[in-house]
């Protein structure tokens, strides 16, 4: 009778978790090819053990589990599940009506690309329009200095950007994401009008978690709490991170 030892079941688990990855990196690689160029192959990997890790509090186990998880993470956001914007995905995660995990996975995903269809477009044509018009927009007329960050004005703005997606969210989710948004912009130390609408901006664009999103470490970098950073600087910096990641995905 063969016996393993716990060393060799430890050995053996490793190795398992090792080809996995390896697989799941293959997938990512040929159906994300961007978004694997640009966090690299180690951080890919890195990526990959922190979504097994996420996709755990759903129950979800499987290789076919963790690739539509892992993806959805790519497409919709890393905090898809806990977006203000999505609630139709933590909803459907959660439902215990639909009978086992797969099925709720695989449920999500199908909501997800539909979703995706309507607002980013057949070919991410209308998600490419909102980058184009972000990046062509001038600050100071969007938001003038001397303007207060009212409900309405942020609206606007938010229509101006991304029309299709302000559509499909509807004022309910508006609402929810400004009100989320300032709460969040003022814990990360933007508590001008100007930083928090940057804020809710970046987040209607990248997603309600973008600040500690693993794919977008440049906004974790400039959020990191400091005491030596005026609000108004810190604004500006996380405006001109962003727009120089724009910039490579438009390239």
């Amino acid at each position: 009778m063969l016996i393993m030892r716990e060393s060799q079941m430890e050995t053996f688990q490793q190795a398992a978790l090792k080809n996995f990855e390896d697989r799941l990196l293959v997938h990512l690689q040929k159906f994300f090819p961007r978004h694997c160029a640009s966090m690299g192959e180690e951080q890919t990997r890195a990526y990959i053990q922190y979504g097994v890790k996420r996709a755990k509090r759903h129950e979800l186990l499987t290789e076919r589990e963790l690739y539509l998880y892992i993806g959805l993470m790519l497409m919709l956001g890393s905090h898809f599940d806990e977006d203000v914007q999505l609630p139709w995905a933590a909803a459907t995660l959660a439902d215990q009506s639909i009978h086992t995990p797969y099925d709720r996975i695989d449920q999500a995903h199908r909501l997800a690309l539909d979703y995706l269809h309507r607002v980013s477009g057949d070919q991410d044509e209308h998600f490419k329009r909102a980058l184009v018009r972000l990046r062509a927009a001038k600050l100071d007329v969007l938001f003038p200095p001397s303007e207060r960050m009212t409900r309405d004005r942020m609206i606007e703005i938010l229509i101006s950007l991304y029309p299709e997606k302000t559509a499909a969210l509807g004022d309910v989710l508006l609402d929810k994401l400004i009100r989320k948004g300032a709460e969040l912009a003022k814990a990360h130390q933007l508590t001008t009008a100007k930083g928090m609408a940057i804020y809710i901006g970046l987040m209607f664009i990248l997603g309600s978690g973008f600040a500690d999103d693993p794919q977008l470490p440049w906004a974790a970098a400039v959020l990191q709490p400091t005491g030596d950073m005026n609000p108004a600087t810190r604004a500006m910096k996380l405006y001109e991170a962003a727009l120089a990641q724009l910039e490579k995905c438009l390239a």
